[in-house]
């Protein structure tokens, strides 16, 4: 009896011995692996962030109307003003506009030019305003007869004009352009300056689209005065 209890504890060791063995081996990569999405829901993610956007309902609404400012790529909060909400909006054409609202619609949008000012590009309210429009100024001592195309108030403080130098060209001496530009913007009290000898060449800085179609206006450039009182080409 003694040899078969010793037998029988053998063929059971065996047995489940045997049995592990014969176990199929855990496969834990197949274990808890997330499910793939479906065609549909992965279509639906791809949509949804294609579509998302941070702009304003009302500048949106604005944007569906006016095709010409072109489509956004981002989107700036900035405070507010007395009367609304303001938005700085970057386009996919490289133009930054910033955006006044009044219950919640566009009254004013304004453009960030490369002199470190704004320009009025739609609308009448805001911030800032544009104080004065195609005056002539007739030529006195080293200035040359020029006109304000643009001026406007500027929301950190001072102004900023765009004056018409017909008489000077991007050939003329940068020494110049320099001390003509200098002389204009304290004649006209300023805090910045552009100049320009053609009207082309005004418009192409202020429209991405303007100077794709007239690649050459920016040959009437003539330098400008940036808020930090510098003279650039």
């Amino acid at each position: 009896m003694k040899l078969s209890s010793e037998f029988a504890v053998v063929i059971v060791v065996s047995a489940l011995v045997s049995g592990c063995g014969d176990s199929p081996a855990p496969q834990p990569t197949r274990l808890g692996r997330p499910k793939a999405p479906s065609t549909a829901e992965a279509q639906s993610d791809t949509v949804s962030l294609q579509t998302k956007s941070d702009v304003l309902p009302g500048i949106q609404a604005f944007l569906a109307k006016h095709k010409e400012f072109g489509l956004p790529s981002r989107t700036q909060s900035v405070p507010n003003w007395a009367q609304g909400k303001r938005q700085r909006v970057q386009f996919k054409t490289g133009r930054n506009l910033l955006f006044y609202l009044k219950n919640g619609k566009v009254v004013t949008v304004y453009e960030d030019t490369k002199t470190g000012s704004r320009k009025k590009v739609w609308g009448s309210q805001g911030g800032s305003a544009e104080y004065a429009k195609d005056i002539s100024r007739p030529a006195t001592g080293a200035i040359p007869n020029y006109t304000i195309i643009s001026a406007i108030n500027l929301l950190a403080g001072g102004k900023h004009a765009d004056v018409l130098i017909p008489s000077l060209s991007s050939t003329t001496p940068r020494e110049m352009r320099s001390k003509v530009a200098f002389a204009i913007l304290k004649k006209e009290g300023l805090k910045s300056l552009g100049m320009y000898s053609t009207q082309e060449a005004y418009k192409a800085d202020y429209s991405s689209s303007y100077a794709k179609q007239h690649p050459s206006a920016s040959k009437g450039r003539l330098g400008s005065i940036s808020m930090e009182g510098q003279f650039n080409d």
